[in-house]
């Protein structure tokens, strides 16, 4: 049987994965769901109380973004820890393991950590 953080976290993984891969689907260069999923992300950062910076690049014609979200440890703030995944996918697939699924951890840490910085 999962404890209830497992049980939590087995819920959490599933929202992200699915809104990534089911509702938004295709999020390749090019596509509408690359956009989408920077917004979804960026709405879920805010949503968890987070600052998200989008930092904004071309390729080719497409305006692009990164997309950052800091929680500074509550000891050593100038000690840092990164956490990254990408969020697009290739070509006319949903992505779900490439790369909703590393989006969905990203986020559920987030969500686990938001108010609780590490030393």
């Amino acid at each position: 049987a999962l404890s209830n953080d497992e049980v939590r976290l087995k819920e959490l993984l599933f929202k992200h994965v699915q809104a990534l891969s089911v509702e938004i689907e295709d999020r390749s260069l090019g596509s509408s769901g690359l956009s989408a999923a920077a917004d979804y992300i960026e709405k879920s950062f805010r949503a968890l109380g987070y600052q998200p910076c989008r930092q904004d690049f071309m390729v080719g014609k497409e305006k692009l973004c990164n997309l950052e979200a800091v929680l500074p440890g509550s000891v050593s703030p100038e000690k840092v820890i990164v956490l990254g995944a990408h969020y697009d996918t290739h070509p006319g697939t949903p992505g779900a393991d490439d790369n909703a699924s590393g989006v969905a951890a990203l986020l559920a840490l987030a969500e686990i950590f938001a108010g609780k910085p590490l030393p």
